[in-house]
């Protein structure tokens, strides 16, 4: 009886995942889009949304990072499936398809002068330079 039940809980747990494909995701480290911390868990607003894709279709998703160039060239020789935050640029979409909507947008800021006392003078640290 045991072992007939250990059976069943084992067949049971392999069809679960028997539908589901796997699918290779790669990006670059980006700063809360996708990043590696101090103890080796990958994370960030485009691993969330990778992941919950998974969830949501019954996928296995798995998820890389590597210097920038690399993920590229796995994707566009196929050797992984998906590429995590890159931006749209037409040499791009030569060989990417890009969802029709972003969950990322970003804005850079510069002034117009050295001299400006706008928000930007207000917002900047005392003698230090914003990163854009």
């Amino acid at each position: 009886m045991k072992q007939s039940v250990g059976m069943i809980l084992l067949v049971l747990m392999l069809s679960a995942n028997a539908g589901a494909a796997t699918y290779l995701f790669v990006g670059s480290n980006f700063p809360i889009l996708s990043e590696e911390t101090a103890n080796g868990e990958i994370q960030g607003i485009a691993v969330d949304v990778a992941r919950r894709i998974g969830k949501r279709l019954g996928h296995i998703i798995t998820i890389r990072l590597y210097p920038w160039e690399r993920a590229k060239n796995l994707v566009r020789t196929g050797k992984a499936d998906v590429l995590m935050v890159p931006y749209k640029t037409p040499a791009r979409e030569k060989w990417l398809e890009y969802s029709a909507t972003y969950f990322f947008v970003d804005k850079s800021f510069r002034p117009s002068n050295g001299n400006s006392t706008g928000c930007w003078s207000r917002c900047r640290p005392a003698g230090k330079s914003p990163g854009c």
